[in-house]
């Protein structure tokens, strides 16, 4: 992603919009990797940046990075809230990937479990949200996955094992 930007400074079409999308990745890699004041900064300048644009459909990159962020600081609602509005706006746009609709689901998944882990009602809610995530990683990318043994991890630890593959 950093080469890609260095690229950047050649003029093409979209190339904001480009440069935002790989700047955004780099945030979330930076919160999934225990950055989050990299992260935040990053997410900050994008929001001031792209103000007038984060609900059009193609800002679900935003906000699919808030989500990571949140997630990363343990803020649930706020991860919840920013999955719900990347996962509506990926779908009312166009060129979001199946892979990334099953890592939203996931997300969406983790942060409420991490609500019923803190005592906020709707356990049943996220075995279920967690149910539908892992069969999402295996169909997409096979049950020995990370993200999918990660799935099938917090399914056991919810008592809720799912089935062999």
């Amino acid at each position: 992603y950093e080469s890609a930007l260095r690229l950047a400074d050649t003029p093409y079409v979209d190339a904001e919009e480009d440069v935002a999308k790989i700047t955004l990745l780099l945030a979330r890699l930076d919160a999934m990797a225990g950055e989050p004041a990299a992260a935040r900064e990053t997410l900050d300048a994008i929001a001031g940046a792209f103000a007038d644009y984060l609900d059009q459909p193609e800002a679900w990159v935003y906000h699919h990075a808030v989500a990571a962020l949140a997630l990363t600081e343990q803020r649930w609602a706020d991860a919840l809230d920013a999955t719900a509005r990347a996962r509506a706006q990926a779908l009312a746009g166009r060129g979001v990937s199946n892979a990334r609709l099953v890592l939203m689901g996931y997300e969406r998944a983790l942060a409420l479990v991490g609500q019923a882990r803190e005592g906020v009602d709707g356990a049943s809610e996220a075995v279920e949200a967690m149910r539908e995530a892992y069969d999402g990683l295996v169909r997409w990318a096979g049950a020995t996955h990370p993200l999918a043994m990660a799935a099938r991890h917090e399914l056991i630890a919810l008592g809720a094992v799912p089935p062999r593959r």
